[in-house]
């Protein structure tokens, strides 16, 4: 038994190190196409559960350490470091790429303006998302971590970490287990040093989570969904990753329902609030990314369908509007059934 494991191990090894191999030439190629990349690997998903079913039958413990080393040898590629730390957690091994091409690198312009807008602002991006709120977004983020506080010893999900700024929250509010998740690594990076060891960061997309069912406690995004490119599917995965009887936590800008109060937001949308921006940044950095909210907010459910969708997809919600339902606060429980 004992020679049947260890050369389960050498096998994977060998496997391992010829996707390393391969990985390597790709990323030597001049210019290097981390796209490219991506794709490589994700033709070899179940590699990850090779390597997990693996290790739990390791014998002896010198295999462990061998397996260890290539793992970190593939996660200093840089462009496989969320399979490597989800599979360092046991409560993260579903890693599927096929139902979410933007996992691909096959995302819009668009899209990506919005990341490098967020990855620009970030030295500024509290003080002034605090200010064009009118200091409504701080407070906002804590009353919906209040409904999370039951989960504090638990896995919590942050998806939509940007720089970290609900997650430095989670933690002053004890929260020891905190899985952070966006698109950027940029963003990640920046979050993981000020947050450090109680913040595990995972490199991937809503509408995909890379988590097996039920393994989460409770989940919260605070003005990310907004960002989302197909909100139903990310609901729907936030269903399947939160267990029984936990809370979905959405914080975002709204649209109102109302014609007249929709408009009177959509104005400052539109014209006020990026003026605002701008006379705070004074200079600080080049241009203005927080023009990026405009054409978000035009993609944006109104505030009553986002929380009937939640509802279809979640569970009961309740949904809580400030400043003229420019501001929302949608909290679901997941069902036990």
């Amino acid at each position: 038994m004992q020679i049947l494991m260890q050369q389960c191990i050498v096998h994977v090894s060998v496997e391992v190190s010829s996707v390393l191999r391969q990985v390597r030439n790709l990323l030597q190629q001049d210019p290097v196409h981390h796209d490219e990349v991506r794709t490589h690997l994700v033709k070899r998903p179940n590699i990850f559960w090779k390597i997990r079913q693996a290790k739990q039958q390791a014998c002896p413990p010198l295999s462990n350490t061998s397996l260890d080393r290539l793992l970190n040898q593939l996660k200093n590629l840089g462009e496989i470091e969320t399979p490597v730390e989800v599979f360092r957690n046991l409560h993260f091994s579903r890693i599927t790429f096929g139902r979410c091409p933007h996992l691909l690198g096959l995302i819009s312009d668009e899209w990506k303006d919005i990341v490098g807008a967020i990855e620009e602002s970030v030295p500024l991006y509290e003080s002034i998302s605090e200010r064009i709120s009118f200091n409504l977004a701080g407070p906002l983020r804590r009353r919906a971590i209040a409904q999370l506080n039951r989960d504090r010893g638990k896995w919590v999900l942050d998806a939509g970490v940007g720089p970290g700024v609900s997650c430095r929250l989670l933690v002053d509010q004890g929260f020891r287990k905190i899985v952070g998740l966006d698109p950027s690594r940029t963003l990640l990076r920046f979050a993981r040093q000020r947050l450090g060891r109680e913040f595990d960061p995972v490199v991937a997309v809503a509408e995909n989570l890379p988590f097996r069912d039920g393994s989460v406690a409770s989940s919260i995004t605070c003005f990310a969904l907004r960002d989302v490119r197909d909100p139903g599917m990310a609901i729907s995965e936030f269903s399947r990753v939160v267990c029984r009887n936990g809370r979905l936590c959405i914080v975002d800008i709204g649209k109102p329902d109302n014609l007249i109060t929709r408009e009177l937001i959509s104005f400052y949308i539109h014209h006020l609030m990026p003026r605002l921006a701008l006379v705070l940044i004074h200079r600080r950095m080049k241009g203005n990314p927080f023009w990026m909210i405009v054409p978000t907010f035009d993609r944006l459910l109104t505030n009553r369908k986002l929380e009937n969708l939640t509802s279809s997809r979640f569970g009961p919600s309740r949904l809580s509007e400030f400043m003229f339902g420019g501001l929302i606060l949608v909290i679901a429980e997941r069902s036990s059934t």
